[in-house]
C-alpha cells in the first residue's frame, strides 16, 4: 500500500465572510467552509464518499482526518501499489464534490505521496502547501456567477453579485412585511446561517439552548442598564505558537494527537462558557410573543483551528473574557512521540492565547471589528515586555460610536493617551472575575464619585493641569480621599477596598498606578449590569 496526504483549503474567504454585514450570511459562510474542509455535506451531517473507478469497478477511498481547522483539512489515505497513480483521480473527485456541494466557495485540493524517512511528513506537508498556493494563484478570486443566475438588480446585501432570489424577511418596526433581492451566493449562506447555527452549537456542545439570531436582539431590550443597551462585546482569542507546534509534529499520529487535544479542549471551553452565561438571567432575551422561548445572547463567528471569535452583550463582555481564560488557564501540550525511547520526560508546553475585547455599537461593521480584534491581539503579544507569546495576555478597546480606528493599534493608543507611558497588555489574573464583581459592587454602592474619577483619569491620560501622569494619579487619589473623608466612614472603606482591588486586578509590576486608574475609569460602565442604587446616591 502507498500512503498519501491530501490537503483541502477554503481560499479567498473574504468573498464569503466579508462581503456583507448581514450576520446570518457571515455565519453561514463560516459554517459552510468548516463543513467543506471536514468533507461533510452542506447540512454538516453526512460525510462525502470518494469512489474511484479503475475499470474493474468502483473502489471506495477512505480519507482519515489528520488535522482540521476552520478552513483547512489535512487527510491521509492509502492506495494499493498498483493504483498509486490514482492519486490524481482522488484530487479530481474531491474537487468535483466540493464544487457541486459548495458552489459559492473556492477550494484548492492537492495530494502528495508520503514517503519513508525522518522528515518525510514535514516535507510532504510543505509541498502540499506550495501546491495549494500555486493552484490558488491559477484560479479566479471570486466564484464566477453562472449564466442563469442573473436577476433584475444587484444583490441588496453585497452590492456586487447579480440578484437572483427574493428573500422574505421579518416585518419591520412598522409591522409591514419586508423582502430583499439576494444573489445566489448570499442567499445560500443566509439560509445555512439561519438553519445551522442552532444545530451546530447543540451538536458541538451537547447543550440544549436557544440563541438570538441577530445583533439587534443580542444587545437590545435591556432596561436594567440602558447605558449598555445596543452595545456589543466582541471577544477574540488566538493561540500563541500553535502553528509552530503543529509544524513540529514529525508524524501524522503526532499531529492527530495535537489536533484531537485542541479540538476537545475547544469544545469543553465552549460548553463551559455557554453554561456559565446561561446561569445569568441577564444573558437571555425573551421575544415579545406569547409562549416565546428565552434565547441566549450569544453569537459564534469563528470556530476551528487556533482562532476563536464570539460576541456577547457589552454587559457580559468582561465576565465572558474571565470565563474563557479560566477555562484555558491550564492548557498544555506534550508530543506523545517525543517521549518514545527517551529516559527523561520533557516538560509540557503551555498553550497560551493572545486575546482582544472590543466594546462597540451593534451597528458597527462586524468585519471591521473582526480585523481590529486580530490586530489588537497581535499588538498585545508584540508590545509585551520580554515578549508575550509564552503567557495569556489581552488588550481591550472601547468604541463609543460606530466609528473605528483607521490606524494601527499602537498609533491609536498613543494618540488616545498622549500623556501616558507605553500601554502594556493585561494579564487575566486567577481571581479577575471576583475583583471585577467587587469593583461593580463598589460602583453601584454610589459612594465612589464617578465624575471626579473620570475627570482625574482624563487628566492622567491627556495631560491637563497636573502635567506628568504619575503626579496626576497622585492628585486623583488625594481628591478621592478628601471626598471620602467628607462623606464618612463607609465611603472611606469603599475607597480603601477599591484601591486594594485595583492592585489585585492590575498587578503593580505590570501596570503603573496611573494606568490602573485609567483602566478603571474606562471600564467603569462595563464592569457588569448595574443593580438598584440606594436613594440619594449616584453611580
Amino acid at each position: 500500500m502507498t500512503e498519501h496526504l491530501l490537503r483541502i483549503e477554503a481560499v479567498n474567504l473574504d468573498q464569503v465572510l466579508a462581503d456583507t454585514d448581514q450576520l446570518s450570511v457571515i455565519r453561514g459562510g463560516g459554517l459552510l467552509a468548516l463543513a467543506a474542509v471536514r468533507r461533510l455535506d452542506p447540512e454538516g451531517r453526512e460525510p462525502l464518499e470518494i469512489r474511484i473507478d479503475d475499470g474493474a469497478g468502483a473502489h471506495r477511498v477512505e480519507l482519515e482526518l489528520v488535522s482540521g481547522g476552520a478552513s483547512v483539512g489535512l487527510y491521509r489515505y492509502r492506495l494499493p501499489d498498483a493504483q498509486a497513480t490514482f492519486a490524481n483521480r482522488v484530487v479530481e473527485c474531491v474537487s468535483e464534490q466540493l464544487a457541486a456541494a459548495y458552489p459559492h466557495h473556492n477550494f484548492v485540493v492537492d495530494s502528495e505521496p508520503l514517503l519513508d524517512g525522518p522528515d518525510a511528513f514535514h516535507k510532504a506537508r510543505e509541498r502540499l502547501i506550495a501546491r495549494n498556493r500555486l493552484r490558488q494563484l491559477r484560479q479566479p478570486t471570486p466564484v464566477l456567477t453562472q449564466a442563469g443566475d442573473a436577476g433584475p438588480r444587484p444583490c441588496e446585501w453585497d452590492d456586487l453579485r447579480p440578484a437572483a432570489v427574493p428573500q422574505q424577511l421579518k416585518p419591520g418596526a412598522d409591522g409591514k412585511p419586508r423582502s430583499a433581492w439576494l444573489s445566489a451566493s448570499v442567499h445560500a449562506r443566509y439560509q445555512a446561517g439561519r438553519e445551522q447555527k442552532q444545530r451546530f452549537l447543540d451538536d458541538t456542545t451537547g447543550l440544549d439552548l436557544a440563541y438570538t439570531e441577530d445583533f439587534e436582539t443580542l444587545a437590545g431590550a435591556f432596561p436594567r442598564d440602558r447605558r449598555l443597551q445596543n452595545k456589543l462585546a466582541v471577544l477574540y482569542f488566538d493561540g500563541n505558537h500553535f502553528g509552530k507546534l503543529q509544524a513540529g509534529c514529525a508524524s501524522p499520529a503526532s499531529l492527530q494527537a495535537f489536533d484531537h487535544q485542541l479540538r476537545t479542549r475547544r469544545i469543553l471551553l465552549l460548553r463551559r462558557l455557554l453554561n456559565h452565561l446561561a446561569g445569568s438571567d441577564d444573558a437571555f432575551y425573551t421575544p415579545d410573543e406569547a409562549g416565546a422561548e428565552p434565547r441566549l445572547r450569544f453569537e459564534l463567528l469563528l470556530w476551528g483551528g487556533d482562532e476563536l471569535l464570539f460576541v456577547v452583550p457589552a454587559w457580559l463582555g468582561l465576565d465572558a473574557l474571565c470565563c474563557a481564560y479560566r477555562a484555558m488557564a491550564d492548557w498544555t501540550w506534550q508530543d506523545p512521540e517525543a517521549r518514545v525511547g527517551t529516559a527523561e520526560r520533557e516538560a509540557p508546553t503551555p498553550l497560551t492565547h493572545a486575546g482582544a475585547l472590543i466594546f462597540c455599537d451593534r451597528k458597527t461593521p462586524i468585519d471591521r471589528m473582526t480585523q481590529l480584534a486580530r490586530d489588537l491581539a497581535e499588538h498585545a503579544v508584540k508590545d509585551a515586555p520580554g515578549g508575550g507569546r509564552d503567557r495569556n495576555l489581552f488588550e481591550y478597546l472601547i468604541l463609543e460610536s460606530i466609528d473605528f480606528p483607521a490606524e494601527a493599534p499602537t498609533d491609536y493608543l498613543c494618540r488616545r493617551y498622549p500623556a501616558l507611558s507605553h500601554r502594556r497588555p493585561l494579564s487575566p489574573v486567577p481571581d479577575a472575575a471576583a475583583s471585577i464583581q467587587a469593583l461593580a459592587g463598589l460602583r453601584d454602592a454610589g459612594r465612589i464619585p464617578h465624575g471626579p474619577l473620570h475627570e482625574g483619569a482624563l487628566r492622567i491620560a491627556r495631560g491637563g493641569d497636573c502635567g506628568q501622569s504619575a503626579a496626576a494619579a497622585e492628585a486623583l487619589v488625594a481628591d478621592l480621599e478628601a471626598r471620602a473623608a467628607a462623606a464618612g466612614e463607609a465611603a472611606e472603606r469603599d475607597l480603601a477596598q477599591l484601591v486594594d482591588t485595583l492592585a489585585r486586578l492590575f498587578a503593580p509590576d505590570e501596570q503603573t498606578a496611573a494606568w490602573r486608574w485609567v483602566h478603571l475609569a474606562e471600564l467603569w460602565d462595563y464592569l457588569g449590569p448595574r443593580r438598584a442604587v440606594p436613594a440619594g446616591r449616584g453611580a
